[in-house]
């Protein structure tokens, strides 16, 4: 069973341990994070700060 849910910033370090090499940052993230590595920050940064990237103010991420 897979379970969404809201994004919290303490979910961006655990996000951050499936990006061990380029190829499956690029599959995850699609490069919209910038270039690899990324850090926890990055991430976090990204959906707090940046709407996660959505131009819609009413994205998914939060």
């Amino acid at each position: 069973m897979i379970r969404l849910s809201p994004y919290k910033s303490c979910d961006a370090d655990l996000i951050s341990t499936w990006l061990k090499d380029e190829e499956t940052y690029i599959k995850w993230s699609g490069g919209r994070f910038g270039s690899f590595p990324i850090t926890a920050k990055t991430i976090d940064a990204k959906y707090q700060n940046d709407n996660g990237g959505c131009a819609e103010p009413d994205n998914f991420y939060k």
